[in-house]
C-alpha cells in the first residue's frame, strides 16, 4: 500500500494505491478547476460535500453537467477529455485502475490559468 499527499493554497490531494486501484481523496476550495486531461481508463467519483460542473468534450462539443453529493457514484469513460469547475468548497473521492495513464487536453488546461 502506498500513500502520498499534495497540499497547496487551494486544494488538498491524498492518494492511496493498493490492490491495483488508486484512490484520491480531494478537497478543493471554491472557484477552482481540476482536470484538463484525458485518462486511458474509466474513473469513478463520488462527491461527499459540495458540487461541481463537469465539462466533457464529445463530438467536438462541450457538454456540461452539474454534479453534487445527491448524485451518488458517477463514472467517466476512459479517453474522454474533461475538466471540473468547483463553484463551492467541495470534497470528492476518485478511483481508477493503477495502470491508468493520461495526457493533457490543452484547450481545457488553458481554462485553469
Amino acid at each position: 500500500m502506498k500513500h502520498s499527499q499534495k497540499v497547496n493554497s487551494v486544494w488538498e490531494l491524498y492518494t492511496t494505491s493498493s490492490g491495483g486501484i488508486t484512490c484520491y481523496d480531494i478537497f478543493t476550495l471554491a472557484w477552482n478547476y481540476r482536470g484538463g486531461k484525458i485518462y486511458s481508463n474509466n474513473k469513478k467519483y463520488i462527491i461527499l460535500s459540495g458540487r461541481c460542473e463537469l465539462t466533457i468534450e464529445k463530438d467536438w462539443k462541450d457538454i456540461k453537467s452539474e454534479i453534487s453529493e445527491k448524485d451518488g457514484i458517477f463514472e467517466l469513460a476512459g479517453n474522454t477529455p474533461h475538466i471540473f469547475y468547483f463553484p463551492v468548497d467541495t470534497r470528492l473521492i476518485e478511483w481508477f485502475s493503477e495502470d491508468t495513464s493520461y495526457k493533457d487536453f490543452d484547450r481545457y488546461r488553458e481554462m485553469k490559468k
